[in-house]
C-alpha cells in the first residue's frame, strides 16, 4: 500500500470469509513519518542500531554503511543485535541515554507501529533521508530495501566512495 498508494486494496479475512476493502492514506503516513523525522533532527545526540538477529532481517552490509556516517559525523552510538523489538526492550535501553533507535531489520516496524514506541525508531531510508543523501517525496515512501537500483539504505547497492560532510 506504501508503494502504490494510489491503488485499492482488498483484505480476505479467512475465518468470517469476508472480503473488505482496505483503506489507507499516503498524506497521513507521510505526514505522520515527516513528524519523527522533525523530532529526529531536533534530539540528534545518542543513537542505538538495533540489527534485526531473527532470520535475515538484519543486513550486516546496510549496518556497515550507516555506521560509517555516524563515525564520519561524530555521533555516540552503539549498537545491538535483538530477535525481537519491542516497546518494553526500548524503554528499558533508552530510559535516560538514548534518543533515537534506528532499526535495521523490518523496514515496516517502523511504519506501522513507529507511532507507539516512546523513541523514534528509524529505518535505513529515513536515515538516509536525516542525513540529507535523499530527498522525502511528497507522494511516495520508498520501500526498495532489497532492490538493486535503491540507495545506500537498500541491501544490494555498495557506496561508489565514502561519505564526506
Amino acid at each position: 500500500m506504501i508503494e502504490s498508494p494510489n491503488s485499492r486494496f482488498f483484505q480476505y479475512n479467512p475465518f468470517s470469509h469476508l472480503l473488505f476493502v482496505t483503506e489507507f492514506s499516503i498524506k497521513e503516513f507521510l505526514e505522520e513519518r515527516k513528524f519523527i523525522l522533525l523530532k529526529s533532527i531536533i534530539n540528534q545526540k545518542n543513537f542505538c542500531f538495533i540489527t534485526g538477529a531473527l532470520g535475515r532481517q538484519g543486513d550486516a552490509n546496510i549496518f556497515k554503511k550507516i555506521k560509517e556516517i555516524f563515525k564520519i559525523k561524530k555521533f555516540k552510538f552503539f549498537s545491538i543485535f535483538s530477535t525481537e523489538i519491542s516497546i518494553d526492550k526500548l524503554d528499558i535501553l533508552g530510559f535516560k541515554k538514548i534518543d533515537i533507535f534506528i532499526q535495521i531489520a523490518c523496514p515496516r516496524l517502523s511504519y506501522d507501529w513507529g507511532k507507539i514506541f516512546n523513541f523514534p525508531l528509524l529505518t535505513s531510508f529515513e536515515v538516509s533521508v536525516l542525513f540529507g543523501f535523499t530527498v522525502l517525496n511528497n507522494t511516495r515512501y520508498s520501500m526498495d530495501y532489497f532492490s538493486n537500483s535503491g540507495g545506500f539504505w537498500t541491501t544490494y547497492i555498495k557506496p561508489k566512495k565514502k561519505f564526506f560532510f
